[in-house]
């Protein structure tokens, strides 16, 4: 196994998922501040932190698993008030909630759990 890697195609299909997953919001999180300049800061050191927590996962770090977690469950809440905010249903909202779901499910799947306990340190 290389020292240090972005992305490890040995883990479990859920895990590569997540970690796809948290570059992919890290990602248009900056590109969306760049844009439009304008991003609430906490989302978006969450988003941040969430790509760390991608790249620790990737290197089999159990503390980056458990901050991914964290920071997932986090992003699900703040989507969550984010939606019941508005008060209207919009097709952004919705997907923003339904993509924060999928990230915090495929972390906390058995699958990604009963991996990281066996072969992370």
């Amino acid at each position: 196994m290389p020292e240090h890697q972005w992305f490890d195609q040995s883990q479990p299909q859920t895990l590569q998922a997540a970690t796809m997953l948290c570059y992919l919001n890290a990602a248009l999180a900056l590109l969306y501040l760049v844009v439009l300049r304008s991003a609430s800061s906490l989302v978006l050191l969450v988003l941040l932190g969430l790509a760390g927590a991608a790249y620790g996962i990737a290197n089999e770090k159990r503390l980056a698993y458990f901050a991914a977690v964290g920071l997932a469950g986090l992003y699900l809440v703040l989507q969550l008030l984010v939606l019941i905010a508005v008060r209207g249903t919009s097709l952004g909202i919705l997907l923003n909630v339904l993509f924060a779901v999928v990230l915090f499910v495929l972390l906390v799947h058995p699958q990604s759990r009963s991996y990281q306990k066996i072969w992370f340190r």
